[in-house]
């Protein structure tokens, strides 16, 4: 009817059109098809054409992307790195990779703790993409190659840079494949544990099934340490632990208390502390021990005093659960430590069991190696967010152009991305060179031992710190674009500051250090015999050496509150030690290191990106392009 009126009311209209004024030129109805109004709608509804926008990044190889990466792996790596390193950067560069990340954090887990019958299950709902990301990351053995290659030189070294690339794409669910990487040394230390568990938490097929562990093809291991009361100090822990027998591989005993973050709830077994009464001799009545938490107990049945109290809503790691946990004392839960490990979440345990792991007291000793391979893994994923978010501002500056040029071109972006290159570099020699010490660390030899345990604790505290600014300045680089959700850069940006406060906020770490200081006088020795291998090749850098050496002396006099008032302005200053020995001895790019020297060690520390001053137009573009993830750096 409509249809009919308006074609009536528009003849009625024909000979007035027809006599309308001279110059318009008016086409009879008669002549008007329906094509025609189709194409004039379509040509109305153009308001423009979409060009001089920047291709979305992906389909490259992320290895290959990163150039610096590649000359620490050619240095330290082992024989196979070329093929494992390039097959995992062209599976994190692919289409579905960056898709699945994507999903993962857009459909976040979820907490059911009932079924539809009203059994409790206490579980975490997951996304099938979070599972193909874990099962890609098992594949191509994030957690495990170190511990399957284990004796062969540069395996240490291949596995950090799995890791440092995965961050890049995907961090989330990075949480329980560092938990299960860095779980080994101390699964090691109880013979009957580790013959059952070390099988599943190295191979390489992701199994999430709900199983006993012996069943199962693979398995996960997470973490469930800190409490309400006490954070970082674990010491104020007040989670009990009562024996049970010693039946079932490590001593049993039945867990009572809570757990203030527990990640990645739906692992399957947990570490965790709690207080033991005196059974064994020598033992501190009320000290801390170590004990493994299965998910689901070698019987079959569910570990259930383990009761998953709420998730955290966190401001990143959106993909991996955190939770909160309870344990009831009575028959013990393996399901507060499922909580503990990849999602954070707080929870109680009720009674839930668990396997001691070593002597009784000895918590703190069994668990730290733990935490220092976590600590290496924070710098790693912090390094790894830093490229990532480089990568993309440089593809960005690569491929759009204002006022005539490419912005990568124009020398006000050139100094902020060549600066962005000196700091990411920079970052990426000092965390391989601290996995490298890992390897040294192997022979047992005093002097590297010491290296090691002091400067994975700098790293991770001074990489960490430099991962947020880094991440802000990348998103700049890329206008509105990189502020809106569809792109990768607010992902990034919200997971910049977590790994400055996992495992060990900065003052912690910043303490720690200082602690192995006061300790043993060797791990300032093992920093100076790095710094000093390279004096001689700059002078600013050996007069800055001379300084903080000084410094050191000074701060010591002062006493330990002037020592700790002081602790954060003299571990920045041993790091960027570090970073110039590694980039002086180390780097092949001689212009990315005269750059880095100028903006961090000759002058003042720059305050922002881009305001070095060194070197030419052409060097800067230089230093701009080694950070452009496609061929097109030429």
């Amino acid at each position: 009817w409509f249809g009919q009126k308006s074609s009536e009311m528009l003849k009625s209209l024909a000979p007035r059109l027809r006599s309308s004024p001279s110059g318009v030129r008016v086409r009879s109805l008669s002549s008007v098809s329906g094509q025609d109004i189709t194409d004039h709608a379509q040509a109305s509804n153009r308001t423009h054409e979409v060009f001089n926008q920047v291709p979305v990044l992906e389909g490259f190889n992320f290895f290959e992307a990163d150039l610096t990466l590649q000359d620490c792996c050619k240095l330290w790596a082992d024989s196979n790195f070329q093929t494992v390193l390039g097959n995992w950067g062209s599976v994190l560069g692919s289409a579905q990779m960056q898709s699945a990340a994507f999903q993962a954090n857009r459909f976040t887990p979820e907490f059911k703790p009932f079924d539809s019958r009203g059994n409790r299950v206490d579980e975490v709902e997951y996304h099938p993409a979070y599972h193909y990301l874990i099962a890609q990351g098992i594949k191509h053995r994030v957690p495990s190659y170190a511990w399957a290659n284990q004796g062969k030189q540069g395996a240490f070294v291949t596995r950090a840079a799995l890791q440092t690339m995965y961050n890049g794409v995907e961090p989330g669910v990075n949480c329980p494949l560092t938990m299960t990487f860095a779980c080994v040394p101390t699964l090691k230390k109880q013979d009957s544990i580790a013959e059952s568990w070390l099988p599943k938490v190295t191979s390489d097929v992701y199994d999430h099934q709900m199983a006993p562990v012996a069943s199962k093809q693979g398995a996960l291991v997470g973490m469930s340490m800190t409490e309400k009361q006490g954070g970082s100090d674990v010491r104020a822990n007040t989670t009990v632990a009562t024996p049970i027998n010693s039946t079932q591989g490590g001593e049993l005993y039945s867990l009572k208390g809570h757990k203030w973050f527990t990640s990645a709830p739906m692992c399957d077994g947990f570490l965790t502390l709690a207080k033991t009464e005196v059974t064994q001799p020598g033992s501190r009545e009320g000290a801390l021990s170590c004990f493994l938490v299965p998910r689901v107990l070698p019987d079959g049945t569910k570990n259930s005093g383990f009761q998953i109290q709420r998730l955290k809503n966190k401001l990143g790691d959106r993909s991996n659960a955190s939770s909160e946990v309870s344990l009831f004392g009575a028959a013990l839960s393996c399901q507060f430590f499922v909580w503990l490990t990849c999602t954070m979440s707080q929870v109680e345990y009720h009674g839930a069991l668990g396997f001691l792991i070593g002597s009784e007291g000895k918590g703190v000793a069994n668990i730290m190696d733990m935490v220092t391979l976590t600590r290496l893994d924070c710098a790693l994923g912090s390094n790894g967010l830093m490229r990532s978010a480089l990568m993309s501002a440089a593809h960005h500056a690569s491929n759009r152009n204002a006022w005539g040029q490419t912005l990568i071109e124009q020398p006000a972006m050139t100094a902020v991305l060549a600066d962005l290159e000196c700091e990411v570099s920079a970052s990426t020699w000092m965390v391989m060179r601290t996995a490298q010490s890992f390897e040294d660390a192997r022979s047992g030899d005093p002097q590297a031992l010491a290296f090691n345990r002091i400067v994975t604790a700098i790293t991770k505290y001074f990489v960490t710190k430099r991962c947020t600014p880094v991440v802000v300045e990348a998103m700049e680089c890329h206008g509105g674009n990189g502020f809106v959700e569809e792109h990768i850069m607010p992902r990034l940006f919200r997971q910049s500051p977590l790994n400055s406060i996992w495992e060990g906020s900065g003052n912690v770490i910043c303490m720690d250090v200082l602690r192995a200081m006061r300790k043993d006088d060797a791990t300032v020795g093992a920093v100076f015999q790095e710094v000093d291998s390279v004096q001689g090749l700059d002078a600013s850098y050996d007069r800055f050496v001379a300084d903080l050496k000084d410094s050191l002396m000074g701060a010591a006099r002062e006493g330990n509150e002037g020592l700790q008032a002081n602790a954060r302005h003299l571990i920045d200053r041993l790091a960027l030690a570090i970073q110039g020995a590694v980039l002086l001895r180390n780097c092949p790019d001689t212009l990315l290191v005269q750059h880095w020297m100028s903006t961090h060690i000759r002058g003042e520390f720059a305050t922002h990106f881009g305001t070095g001053t060194g070197g030419s137009q052409s060097d800067r573009l230089h230093l701009a392009r080694r950070a452009v993830p496609l061929k097109v750096r030429e």
